[in-house]
């Protein structure tokens, strides 16, 4: 063990004799280097002393996306719940499952369980992606009249308390054919309505609609129909039909904390 120690010793004080030798050139490879990048996210250390990013992390607001990139989309790094939109959302399903996130029951009180659909740019999302976020899931269609009226008003609903942690997806449900809707048809309704939030279809939003039956959530099948999920992805309350932006908020508020 003596010996050991002793090679330590030794060890460290040919290291710091070594530290001592370093040159001008060297230093500039280190963190000290304003124009280096050293966590590799496209700003350099000074760019992000700047903006007061982490410059040992990619990803100073944990959302999944990278804080050079939210710079250039003009999203704030240090917001999770900023993000451009347009097909470009946050992902933390790693976050999600690094905490135990799993669901299996449509409940009340219950995690809902992760599925993956894709949206209006034709891209896979996944739900655990909105860990974090406070989550209305939007059950609607394409063909059903009051979805449409509650379509007109959801980027204004979105936007009261989107940079709080809100945000909606529409889910969008088939028709009596069987016909699923397609991402011509969820672009068009995002481009008509002005959505920059995710919009779903594919046959996982019918799915969802004919579980939430059978769970009872939603015994007779109505639409639009809304579940409301926590920061945990827990479902705190669920509801039937439109007119109901204020009591929906309300829920909303509270989730957040506001």
């Amino acid at each position: 063990m003596s010996l050991f120690r002793n090679f330590l010793l030794l060890s460290v004080s040919l290291s710091i004799g070594c530290f001592e030798n370093v040159d001008e050139g060297d230093k500039n490879n280190s963190s000290d280097d304003p124009n280096a990048d050293d966590d590799g996210d496209g700003l350099t250390n000074g760019e992000e002393e700047d903006l007061g990013t982490d410059p040992d992390s990619p990803d100073s607001d944990e959302d999944g996306l990278v804080d050079g990139d939210e710079v250039e989309w003009g999203s704030d790094p240090l917001n999770m719940f900023s993000w451009p939109g347009d097909g470009i959302w946050p992902d933390r399903s790693g976050y999600a499952a690094d905490d135990g996130i799993v669901g299996t029951t449509l409940a009340i009180g219950e995690t809902f369980p992760d599925f993956t659909a894709f949206d209006q740019k034709g891209n896979d999302v996944d739900l655990y992606q909105f860990y974090g976020s406070v989550v209305l899931l939007d059950l609607s269609a394409v063909w059903c009249g009051p979805c449409n009226v509650v379509a007109e008003d959801a980027a204004e609903v979105w936007e009261t308390y989107r940079n709080d942690g809100f945000v909606i997806i529409h889910a969008m449900t088939g028709d009596n054919q069987n016909n699923t809707p397609t991402v011509e048809v969820l672009e068009r309704w995002a481009y008509v309505y002005g959505l920059e939030f995710p919009v779903l279809g594919g046959e996982v939003p019918g799915d969802i609609f004919s579980a939430s039956m059978g769970a009872g959530l939603n015994p007779n099948g109505s639409i639009p129909f809304f579940i409301l999920l926590d920061q945990d992805m827990k479902i705190a309350n669920s509801y039937i039909g439109g007119g109901q932006d204020n009591v929906i908020l309300g829920d909303v508020a509270t989730l957040l904390g506001l």
